[in-house]
């Protein structure tokens, strides 16, 4: 009886550390898209196109999916800005990159 109930508390501890675990790495993709989004703002003000398009790929991919999972006119926004801002990246102007990657930034921070 006793072995049974401390495999069982054993077992129970482990998934709940396990599933502890798992929340805490999933974060929801606008955050995503907003991390993203800041740092190829970054390069972008370093005149870095081609790494700001990198990140603002990356931020338009969770900015979709965050659209798919709870539509807001706030990220159709951020993600026409992206989509811009990764335009004028791919043809080498980092600052009218960054300059429409900052107006997503203010449309994906006006969602929290």
């Amino acid at each position: 009886m006793r072995r049974r109930l401390a495999a069982a508390i054993l077992i129970l501890g482990a998934i709940t550390f396990m599933g502890g675990n798992m929340s805490w790495a999933a974060k929801p993709h606008a955050l995503d898209a907003l991390d993203h989004t800041d740092a190829g703002i970054m390069h972008g003000k370093q005149g870095h196109a081609d790494t700001l398009v990198f990140h603002l790929e990356k931020a338009l991919k969770h900015a979709e999916a965050a659209q798919v999972e709870n539509a807001s006119p706030e990220m159709a926004e951020a993600i026409k800005s992206l989509k811009t801002a990764i335009h004028y990246g791919n043809t080498g102007d980092a600052r009218l990159g960054t300059q429409a990657a900052e107006e997503a930034l203010e449309h994906i921070k006006a969602i929290k």
